[in-house]
């Protein structure tokens, strides 16, 4: 891989691997879009404090949803991997 200037990313990110912890995670943060709004109105000009308050705001809504065992990382039923070449983009599904 690393000889054909390959690399590789495992992503675990919950929302990725389980529908229903992505539709709880939808849920809550369209149930606090409103303070998703007021974070980038107060951080128009400071694109560090927008992150770090965006990030925050993350971290406390995702905290809030109940996550997915871990089994369902390890069953692997919904795991899904996309071989890339160099230059090449992964397409959609259809």
């Amino acid at each position: 891989l690393a000889k054909n200037g390959g690399v590789i990313q495992i992503n675990f990110y919950a929302y990725f691997i389980d529908q229903e912890f992505g539709d709880r995670a939808d849920a809550a943060f369209a149930a606090t879009n409103d303070e998703l709004t007021a974070i980038a109105s107060r951080n128009l000009d400071d694109m560090v404090a927008y992150d770090d308050a965006e990030w925050a705001y993350s971290r406390k809504v995702e905290g809030s949803i109940e996550w997915p065992p871990l089994s369902v990382l390890i069953d692997g039923r919904t795991s899904q991997a996309v071989v890339l070449r160099p230059g090449t983009l992964p397409r959609p599904p259809e």
